[in-house]
């Protein structure tokens, strides 16, 4: 071993070309203070001294150190210059040496340059178990799993030489679930690759099948696996919007989780103040309806582009009201139930996006104020609230085609003020108010069996609780404990029937409306702080 194994020759005679590690045509800048440079040749030349003292006197002294410290600052170095041109390259090296840091930390790069790893030369070149790895990443930098499915084709038609022993464990990390049906059966259906082999058509008959599940078809055994799961940078932005906290005065500020980064930020604030407000997305955009703004009730709607980073007022609803639920089915939106000061309502309108504007559909059978709602299969589910006597167990359901609302299985426990949400074909009500206090309480409900169960808990009672489903997982927002208004959040994760706090928004809020939005984190801007008068939570 010399100095020049060690250090590139550019380094040694302060020259600006070099050779990046592992790769056959790679130029970059060193270091101007040349750090890494100093450091790895300090750490050479006192292992070669060891070495040398150990050979003349016969005493180990610390060599295993010294060749740490060369390994180390070699490894330093090359973490500086990563480049989607040598990442793959650098991670083959630390694999052969097990640098098991240097490996971690090429792994993290090429997922967050995937798109320009896949590009480059050395993708077709990486072993299959490389790939194996990388595709099985739910942190890679993508928009669509299309990108994913595009890239492990590009790899395996490069090596038809793998494709008997691996072409089914490599296309089992693309997640053909997540596919739109259009890609799947036009592009995917029809790739003589995957045709022609029995494992992969029994994955494309799990994506087909988790089509029909989601349509609320029966599917015998199916199962949901990793494959159903977004990837971080699929799962979208979920937003929580408005609400109130110890101050008492509504807010217009928003909170959006960047699933990617494991953080919250300050979005742009709505025009008005609202809570009890009706929240959902669709179409990459995020509507807030109704409400109280904290002297009046609220009947307006705005919606945010993240394209453009605004709220814009849109149409109003016809009854003005707060404590109102919306979902989405087939394209439309719909607006179920609600209060004011004086009644609880069983008023149910429908929005047309394309058409902005308001039409009334069958009222429900129940007045529901402080209803949770969510679409699942065909129907639209209107889940407890309070028909302004007391809170309701009872469970109705929405036929659009029928325009009718017809009674479902009632849940255990009556509750209003709850979140709802759906994970894996079946609903949720999390938490809410019975006539005496919040709820910790958490029921799931099967529509093929027709039955609600309980399931684990929430850690703490939330009433006025926001909920939406992220990444197969339940994730409740805010709420009110009782005593103090919280700004926790906690997730529930159904393999394991538990939830765990998982972090918390800058604000305590209660009544506040969450939401997923499908855009990309880097799409919202983060206005970096919200309304200054939210701090108090009692």
């Amino acid at each position: 071993m010399a100095p020049g194994d060690v250090v590139p020759n550019h380094a040694k005679q302060l020259k600006s070309k070099e050779k990046r590690p592992g790769s056959r045509a790679f130029k970059a800048e060193c270091e101007p203070d040349g750090s890494f440079v100093f450091e790895a040749n300090e750490a050479w030349k006192d292992f070669h001294n060891s070495l040398r003292h150990f050979y003349e006197v016969g005493e180990l002294c610390d060599v295993t150190l010294k060749v740490e410290l060369v390994a180390r600052a070699c490894c330093e170095y090359m973490k500086a210059h990563f480049h989607p041109t040598n990442c793959l390259a650098v991670r083959t090296f630390a694999e052969s040496h097990n640098r098991v840091d240097l490996m971690d930390m090429a792994d993290r790069y090429a997922c967050e340059h995937f798109t320009e790893v896949v590009e480059c030369e050395d993708f077709t070149c990486v072993s299959p178990q490389h790939l194996r790895t990388l595709l099985s990443s739910s942190d890679l930098n993508i928009h669509s799993e299309t990108e994913v499915y595009n890239a492990a084709v590009k790899w395996l038609k490069a090596n038809p030489q793998h494709h008997e022993a691996w072409l089914d464990q490599i296309m089992s990390q693309v997640r053909l679930p997540l596919l739109p049906v259009e890609f799947l059966t036009g592009t995917v259906a029809k790739d003589e690759m995957i045709k022609s082999n029995l494992n992969c058509r029994d994955l494309m008959d799990e994506a087909r099948n988790y089509h029909l599940h989601l349509s609320n078809k029966a599917v015998p055994d199916f199962e949901y696996s990793f494959r159903t799961v977004p990837r971080k940078h699929t799962a979208g932005v979920l937003f929580c919007v408005g609400g109130r906290g110890g101050s008492g005065d509504p807010f217009r500020s928003i909170e959006c989780y960047s699933i990617s980064k494991n953080s919250w930020f300050f979005g742009p604030e709505m025009n008005s103040r609202r809570r009890h407000v009706g929240v959902i997305s669709i179409g990459g955009k995020v509507y807030a309806v109704g409400g109280h703004d904290g002297n009046e009730h609220l009947g307006n709607m705005e919606m945010f582009d993240p394209l453009t980073n605004k709220w814009m007022m849109k149409a109003s609803m016809n009854t003005k009201r707060r404590g109102i639920a919306l979902a989405a089915l087939g394209g439309p939106i719909y607006a179920i139930g609600g209060l004011d000061d004086n009644s609880c309502f069983n008023d149910v309108e429908r929005y047309d996006t394309e058409d902005d504007s308001w039409s009334a559909v069958a009222p429900m059978n129940t007045p529901r104020g402080g209803v949770g709602s969510v679409a699942l299969g065909s129907y639209v589910y209107a889940v407890g609230g309070n028909d302004g006597v007391a809170s309701l167990s009872s469970v109705e359901r929405f036929n659009p085609h029928l325009n009718k609302w017809m009674e479902v299985s009632e849940m255990g426990q009556r509750r209003a003020g709850n979140g709802v949400s759906k994970l894996n074909g079946c609903l949720y009500v999390v938490g809410g108010f019975d006539d005496n206090s919040p709820l910790s309480s958490v029921e799931r409900f099967d529509p093929r069996m027709h039955c609600w169960e309980y399931v684990s808990e929430l850690t703490t009672p939330r009433g006025g609780v926001g909920v939406a489903t992220v990444m197969g997982r339940v994730f409740a927002v805010g709420g009110h404990n009782g005593n103090i208004y919280l700004n926790t959040v906690e997730a529930f994760e159904p393999r394991m029937n538990r939830w765990e706090l998982v972090g918390s928004v800058s604000h305590c809020r209660a009544g506040a409306g969450v939401a997923v939005c499908s855009s990309h984190v880097s799409q919202v801007r983060d206005i970096g702080q919200g309304s200054s008068n939210v701090v108090n939570c009692m």
